[in-house]
């Protein structure tokens, strides 16, 4: 979803600063913001979470508290679709849709 600019030899995202986790620009359309949701998903599974065993508890806390920030950002224009949710390793059934 992210577009990388190369800007003086570096790769650069037009990430919005309100995101700490997701990258790129805040979506504009369903189709973007069911990738913004599934990315969320993907995330807060434990494997990613944890970084496969490499991060401590503190840091796994963090990330999913940075994740799930994402998520209510989210939540205020695209409701999460119902089956990206119900895959998902964490509750997300506050960010359904109807």
């Amino acid at each position: 979803m992210a577009n990388a600019k190369l800007i003086n030899g570096i790769y650069t995202f037009d990430d919005d600063p309100r995101w700490r986790y997701i990258r790129g620009p805040f979506p504009k359309t369903k189709v973007e913001a069911r990738e913004c949701w599934e990315d969320i998903s993907r995330g807060l599974a434990m494997e990613n979470l944890t970084e496969d065993g490499e991060l401590s508890v503190t840091e796994t806390n963090r990330k999913e508290r940075e994740i799930l920030q994402d998520a209510k950002l989210l939540f205020t224009r695209f409701k999460c679709p119902k089956d990206v949710a119900e895959y998902c390793d964490v509750d997300l059934s506050k960010f359904v849709e109807g």
